[in-house]
């Protein structure tokens, strides 16, 4: 089992204690269904001693995330009035110091967090399928790394929610987006805040759109295992919505408690728009092929929806490319070429 650089390991047992430089404290390396997990000696004790399992579990999703991974953990510590919580940070074998800060942050929260430990890069989806098999909690709250929390009672509030609302499967809320400078980003997402919940059709249909997975907190139990498709989208969080939408809705809460970074890395915001219609058409398909054709007439209704919305975008395009053809305006041509490649094969060819 690999532990991270600069640990120091010596067998005892089943279990090794190591000491890591940067995190000023013991380091206890436990392994559970053939994952590791780092955290410190005093999170492992406590793991250990009978404690009563936390009524929060939350994910900390983050890959490469240095410039902004310190924020992200300081605005889940700094949670005020929560409920028991742990606190899973699942760093995906970061190249650029992400694992640096976390260690720091470590260091100066004994306790606090719990590191779970990476062979390997897994990708997005398997590194939050692994963190969420290790959950203890009632529910569990995601934060992706390149994100903060920006309402310290931001656990107590959604947690006091699902309590009063047993039929919601899980809740998410609005969130404040950030973009980079002289880049033009709505006020807060999403804009519609008069419903309580939305619903699986709605869902599917997207009527609502849930912009993070930041903004999110489900239930556990109700997904226990990713399905295979899972891994192969980019719209995977739409997807685990969807997923837990059937078994109830989620609920809405108004209140803005996420900054939801869009930046140029960003696994969604990097995406050119042919691509983002490309994934958005493979979900469907996905999803039509898991629930064995049982929603096919609101996944039809709803693709069809998309494709004139989406021929509309692409005549804007065409007259884009006619226009400017002149000066060399050749992504353009690249992109209308693709997406009408796209259409012509169908989604189930990719």
């Amino acid at each position: 089992m690999r532990v991270c650089a600069g640990c120091v390991a010596a067998q005892t047992g089943d279990r090794r204690l190591a000491v890591a430089a940067g995190f000023g404290a013991e380091l206890a390396v436990v392994e559970a269904d053939g994952a590791a997990a780092v955290v410190d000696a005093k999170a492992a004790k406590s793991m250990s001693n009978g404690a009563p399992p936390p009524v929060v579990s939350v994910i900390v999703l983050t890959y490469n995330h240095a410039a902004f991974i310190t924020a992200a953990l300081e605005s889940v510590l700094m949670q005020v009035d929560a409920p028991p919580h742990e606190v899973l940070v699942a760093d995906d074998c970061s190249t650029d110091g992400a694992r640096k800060c976390i260690a720091q942050a470590a260091a100066a929260h004994p306790g606090r967090l719990r590191l779970l430990d990476r062979p390997k890069n897994l990708g997005l989806s398997d590194n939050l399928q692994d963190a969420w098999r290790q959950c203890r909690g009632k529910y569990i709250a995601l934060l992706e790394g390149d994100d903060r929390w920006i309402d310290p009672r931001k656990l107590a509030k959604v947690t006091a929610a699902l309590e009063a609302h047993p039929e919601w499967t899980g809740c998410f809320h609005a969130v404040r987006p950030e973009g980079p400078p002289g880049r033009a980003v709505p006020e807060r997402l999403p804009a519609d805040v008069s419903r309580e919940s939305v619903t699986f059709e709605e869902l599917i249909r997207r009527v609502v759109h849930v912009p993070t997975y930041s903004a999110v907190t489900y239930r556990r139990g109700i997904v226990p295992e990713f399905p295979a498709w899972h891994r192969r989208v980019a719209c995977g969080d739409w997807g685990l919505h969807v997923l837990h939408a059937e078994h109830g809705p989620l609920g809405f809460l108004p209140d803005v408690m996420t900054a939801y970074r869009i930046h140029e890395r960003g696994l969604w915001s990097s995406m050119d728009e042919v691509r983002r219609w490309q994934q958005t058409l493979s979900l469907w398909a996905a999803l039509d092929v898991h629930y064995a054709g049982r929603y096919w007439q609101v996944i039809e209704e709803a693709r069809n929806a998309f494709v004139v919305e989406t021929q509309a975008t692409l005549a804007n395009l065409r007259k884009i490319e006619r226009r400017y053809h002149a000066l060399g305006l050749h992504r353009v041509a690249s992109a209308v070429k693709r997406l009408k490649e796209w259409f012509r094969r169908g989604p189930a060819e990719h």
